[in-house]
């Protein structure tokens, strides 16, 4: 899953790889799209926000060890 800015007038796009990338574009005139393989879902428009819950990037997960004595 992937989340894009996608200007229509300009037919460009960004990846998104930032959570506060969200805000960015759409203060720049973008809507956010969910890229789910070969689908593409319409989260937020300028106009009108987030029109599902906003989505929360994916906290990377980190490995820990324990020491054995």
């Amino acid at each position: 899953m992937e989340y894009i800015a996608v200007y229509e007038k300009a037919r460009t796009s960004a990846s998104l790889t930032r959570d506060s990338q969200m805000e960015e574009h759409l203060s720049r005139g973008a809507n956010i799209y969910k890229r789910e393989g070969d689908d593409m879902t319409l989260i937020a428009t300028p106009e009108d926000g987030f029109l599902i819950a906003r989505p929360v990037f994916p906290v990377p997960e980190t490995m820990s060890f324990r020491a054995y004595l």
